[in-house]
């Protein structure tokens, strides 16, 4: 049976950028638009709100609370997002580039990739 064949169709992908960008979906699903426009906005739309139900729940959690747990704590930080924190104990700018979970000997942590902004 081919790929359009099958009866439901699934993906396996990271969709973190889409819980990052969420609220400008949902913005752009209200604008105004022709039919057709909305019809092809609305389907992934349906698609997403689906398969991303408990990270955006989890990340309206965090929202109104400011506690998250270490499983969804990539919600935090928008890849592009500038930063402050301390470096050597200086205070300094930095961008987040991106960042993955890594299971080290100390157990799982989560490791950032950020440039300097000078």
């Amino acid at each position: 049976m081919s790929l359009a064949e099958t009866k439901r169709l699934t993906f396996s992908a990271q969709f973190q950028p889409f819980v990052h960008r969420w609220k400008n979906l949902i913005e752009t699903l209200e604008a105004d638009h022709d039919p057709e426009t909305k019809a092809h906005l609305e389907l992934p739309h349906r698609f997403l709100e689906a398969e991303l139900r408990n990270d955006l729940k989890a990340r309206n959690d965090y929202i109104l609370n400011s506690v998250i747990a270490h499983s969804t704590i990539w919600m935090i930080f928008e890849p592009g997002t500038t930063f402050f924190a301390n470096k050597y104990g200086q205070p300094c700018a930095a961008k987040f580039k991106n960042a993955a979970y890594q299971d080290t000997q100390c157990g799982r942590c989560y490791n950032f990739q950020c440039q300097i902004v000078d």
